[in-house]
Formats: C-alpha cells, sequence, structure tokens
C-alpha cells in the first residue's frame, strides 16, 4: 500500500489492466476468438489525434469494451474514453477535471454499470470519479471526497469480494465503504493512520474487524502481521526478523485453522488453484500447499531462480509458470496437480525477456521479442497462432489491445 495516497477495490470484474508508459502511445486493437484461434487482420482503425494512453489507463468494462484514460502531449490525464474493441468505435468520451497530474481504474462493476477513477491533482490532492458506463455521465465528481479525503490519506484496502462492486478507501479519518455510483459513505471506521486488508465478508482495520455489509464489529480483533484472502481463504503471515510464519484464519471468529513455518522461505499463491508454492529457505526447492489444510500436494527439487516477473499460473489452466530451467528466458510449464514439468516455454531472450499476456485453459500467449504475439497450447507447448505486433500488449475487453505509436487499429472479430 505504500505510496498510495487512495485507493479503491476492484470487486466484480475480473481484472485491472496495468502497464508502464514512458512516452505517450496509441493503441492498436487485436482481436482473438477464445484465444486460441488465428487473429484476422485490418478490421478497424481509430485515431486518437493528440490525445494518448499511456500508463495506467484501461479499465475493463465488458466482453466487447475497455475504458480508456487519455491524456495530453505532455501525459496529463484530460479524458475517458469508452472504446468497442471488437469494432474499435467509440461510445462516447468525457473530460476529466481540469488540473489533473493522474488518474487511474480504480474499481468498476458491470452488474452496477459504473467505474470510478482515482486521480490526484497538482496540489497532491486525491479524488475519485464515478462514471456511468452507459453514456459516460460523471454520476459523482472528486468533489464529493472533500470531506472524507486529505492528502495525506495512508492508502487503501484490497477487494472483499461481493457482487456490489463498492469501494474501501482509507482516508486521513479512517476507512470508509463508499457506494459506487454516489461516493456516499455507506459506513465509516474512525480509526485514523490504521492499516486496513480485507477477507471473505470483513474488513481489517488496524485490530479492528468489521463487517464489510454493515461495518459492525465482528466480533474478533486482528493480531499483528499481514493479512491476504486467497481462494477465499484469509490468511495472516507473522514475521520474527527474517523467519516466517504463515497462518490460515477463519473470517467468522478469528480463530486459526492452520499454521505452516516458513521460515525463511516465501509463500505464492496461484489464483484458483487452492494452492501455495513455497520456495527458498532451508528446502532448497518447491513444495505445493494446500490452502484448505496446510497438507503437501507435491515437491520438486529445483529451486526458483531469482525471476519473478516470469512466475505466474492459472488454476482454470491448471498450470504454474515456474523460472527453475536455469535459463532466465525460459520459463517450465507444471501440471498444478502433480507438479510435473509439461514442456518449457522460451518467452524472449537475453536482451529481451518478453512477458506473458495472458492465460486461458487451452493457451498460453506470450509477447516476444519485437512485439510479436505468440500462442501456445497450454498442454504440450505446441503453437497454436502468432501475428505481428509492436508496443505493449495487454488484455481488455475480451481482446488483446497493442499499445504502439500510430492510430488506433484492430485485428480481427470474435468474442471470448
Amino acid at each position: 500500500m505504500a505510496g498510495s495516497v487512495l485507493a479503491a477495490v476492484l470487486l466484480v470484474i475480473g481484472a485491472v489492466v496495468v502497464w508502464n508508459a514512458a512516452a505517450p502511445r496509441a493503441i492498436d486493437g487485436i482481436v482473438v476468438d477464445e484465444f486460441d484461434e488465428a487473429p484476422e487482420v485490418g478490421t478497424w482503425t481509430l485515431p486518437l489525434g493528440v490525445l494518448t494512453a499511456g500508463a495506467e489507463d484501461v479499465c475493463e468494462a465488458g466482453q466487447d469494451a475497455a475504458l480508456l484514460i487519455l491524456h495530453d502531449e505532455l501525459g496529463r490525464p484530460t479524458a475517458l474514453r469508452l472504446l468497442d474493441t471488437a469494432t474499435g468505435e467509440s461510445a462516447w468520451e468525457v473530460p476529466l477535471p481540469a488540473g489533473l497530474t493522474t488518474a487511474t481504474c480504480a474499481a468498476a462493476s458491470l452488474d452496477r454499470g459504473a467505474a470510478v477513477i482515482a486521480t490526484v491533482d497538482e496540489a497532491r490532492e486525491p479524488g475519485l470519479v464515478a462514471v456511468a458506463l452507459e453514456d459516460g455521465a460523471v454520476v459523482a465528481p472528486a468533489e464529493r471526497l472533500e470531506l472524507l479525503v486529505g492528502a495525506d490519506a495512508p492508502g487503501a484496502a484490497e477487494s472483499p469480494g461481493g457482487p456490489d462492486g463498492d469501494v474501501i478507501a482509507a482516508t486521513a479519518a479512517g476507512v470508509a465503504r463508499l457506494d459506487l455510483l454516489t461516493l456516499d459513505p455507506v459506513w465509516t471506521v474512525e480509526t485514523p493512520g490504521a492499516s486496513v486488508s480485507t477477507g471473505p465478508g470483513i474488513v481489517i482495520v488496524g485490530e479492528r474487524v468489521v463487517a464489510y455489509s454493515d461495518g459492525a464489529d465482528a466480533g474478533w480483533k486482528a493480531d499483528h502481521g499481514a493479512w491476504s484472502a486467497v481462494d477465499d481463504v484469509l490468511l495472516r503471515v507473522d514475521r520474527d526478523g527474517a523467519t516466517a510464519t504463515v497462518l490460515a484464519v477463519d473470517a467468522g471468529s478469528g480463530r486459526d485453522r492452520w499454521s505452516l513455518e516458513l521460515g525463511e522461505a516465501s509463500a505464492i499463491p496461484v489464483p484458483g488453484s487452492g494452492l501455495l508454492l513455497v520456495t527458498g529457505g532451508a528446502a532448497d526447492g518447491i513444495a505445493a500447499v494446500r490452502l484448505g489444510d496446510a497438507g503437501t500436494a507435491w515437491t520438486r527439487d529445483e529451486p526458483l531462480m531469482a525471476e519473478p516477473a516470469l512466475l505466474t499460473g492459472s488454476g482454470a489452466a491448471g498450470i504454474a509458470l515456474l523460472p527453475i530451467t536455469g535459463d532466465p528466458t525460459t520459463v517450465a510449464v507444471v501440471d498444478l496437480a502433480d507438479g510435473e514439468r509439461r514442456f518449457d516455454l522460451v518467452i524472449g531472450d537475453p536482451a529481451d525477456p518478453g512477458r506473458i499476456v495472458a492465460i486461458t485453459a487451452d493457451t498460453i500467449t506470450v509477447q516476444q521479442p519485437g512485439g510479436d504475439l505468440v500462442a501456445v497450447d497450454a498442454r504440450d507447448g505446441e503453437e497454436r497462432w502468432r501475428t505481428p505486433g509492436s508496443g505493449r500488449v495487454v488484455e481488455a475487453g475480451g481482446r488483446f489491445i497493442v499499445l504502439s505509436p500510430g492510430e488506433v487499429s484492430g485485428i480481427g472479430a470474435g468474442s471470448r
């Protein structure tokens, strides 16, 4: 949470895509049917003119929609635009308040049809802007938070889950649940400067635990430690110098369900798999630990290389991508059921390591050096398709979007 002046959480949609941009960029769209078949070429084009898309500038807004934050030539956020990712057409564009230095997608609810943008202005004052996805109407401007948010607001919470998409914001006065559509407080906990975490149906504010629904005390106090929720399991990590212990805690009662001594090892969750990957420390290998009971599902003798950017996984695909090959540009694709190595996947080369763009139940899509997109079969590594590309690729609106110099253009059509 360090460095955040205000935070909001993503409760309903699957992902907020974030990337860094050193210079202004425009956007090309690549549409991939189910991400498993080769894209077709050349279906739409959309010039951005002097406006550009820069850092942290895409909100997922539906199957065929992405919400873009546009910037001027100096990189200052100026407007919001809803883009149809299938056709390249703009549904609407609305200006942001003048004088902003940063604006990022903070939360969105497809069910409630709204998105929240977190902003910081030239005076370093944070704020929020809520917009209706249907027409771009500003349903709650940043001024709504004048009495709630101070310039020294300490940070924010993780997502507690839930169907309503409301925002949990840590402020100078305490912590509040804000209605997504109006940014009015649903409840407020006056605990200034407290750390904030969330779990299934709860919000942890310092030592106080309250219900996400109404802010009422949950009936137990939180011990000191780092709290997080993985696959609806509430975890606390306690540290004593260089050693650590991870504990699973019942969110309803606060009682410990199990504990696991990590020592100097690290525990890495693979969302959707029900597993923690434990590596490092004295074990000098990898163990897959079940979140349900802390039992060991499988082990491997090879230690992970120091390439954390290449470590990822997918519970839906049943795989983890582990840098254990001895080559910093290659990962081993491991079956999460038994730890068996399916195949090795080359991501890039020493000068340009490349990156993982998306993992579905059937494919792994990689952006290789030079920008080309390559999708391989998640079971055996056989190439499914490849297409030329340039710039930075992200996934939004059920499609790929490529940040590259030039105009906004699309490749292919289909649905995910």
